[in-house]
């Protein structure tokens, strides 16, 4: 059974593009280092990337979408203005979103969150 790591398939990244043809051996190694967040047999590569995607859509979709531009902004700086710009993501855009009040809300309450993806 080969099992290969989850690599988004748009590597933007020298790393990314490398370990996307990596030998098998070095997936566990890149596991253990924190440098992919799983390792799969390829004929559970579906269903985990479906099990991933559940998960996420349990999310708000601004919250997701702004995640992705604080991350991106991240690997297109130095960590020192990374850090800030995702600080402002945050406090600017995402805490000013709809959902940031409803996730807020429903936390204090206790319930789950109903998303409106704004």
């Amino acid at each position: 059974m080969r099992e290969r790591a989850q690599v988004p398939v748009r590597a933007k990244t020298p790393f990314g593009e490398a370990l996307q043809r990596a030998p098998q051996q070095y997936f566990e190694r890149a596991s253990r280092a924190g440098l992919v967040g799983l390792v799969v047999d390829d004929e559970r590569v579906d269903e985990e990337a479906r099990a991933l995607a559940g998960r996420m859509a349990r999310h708000s979709g601004a919250a997701l979408r702004l995640t992705k531009k604080a991350l991106r902004a991240g690997t297109a700086a130095a960590t020192e203005a990374a850090l800030g710009e995702s600080g402002r993501i945050y406090a600017e855009e995402l805490m000013q979103t709809a959902d940031a009040v409803e996730g807020l809300r429903a936390f204090v309450e206790k319930r789950t969150p109903e998303w409106t993806g704004r």
